[in-house]
């Protein structure tokens, strides 16, 4: 996540251990985003999932463990997963 700041890994670390037992989201606009904080308990099964899968399965399947973490930034929207996800981003930093 190429634009999140420590003010935002702050603010998700702090609700970990606030809420230890519950997955904790940063929000911004509405809309869930990155980085994750994912408590000890759901990390086998984060671990055992097949190629086509991903964390967000491992979120859809525990709504009620779920805490958002509102935030200022929509650096938590942006991911960089292709090569053009990279040029763009690369792009927009100059």
């Amino acid at each position: 996540q190429p634009e999140v700041t420590t003010a935002i890994l702050n603010r998700v670390i702090a609700a970990l251990r606030a809420h230890e037992d519950r997955i904790c989201l940063p929000i911004y606009g509405g809309r869930r985003g990155h980085p994750i904080g994912l408590p000890r308990r759901f990390w086998p099964e984060a671990l055992n999932l097949g190629w086509d899968a991903s964390l967000r399965d491992v979120i859809q399947r525990h709504p009620e463990a779920i805490v958002e973490v509102p935030v200022a930034d929509e650096a938590v929207l942006m991911d960089m997963d292709t090569p053009e996800d990279y040029a763009q981003i690369a792009a927009r930093l100059g």
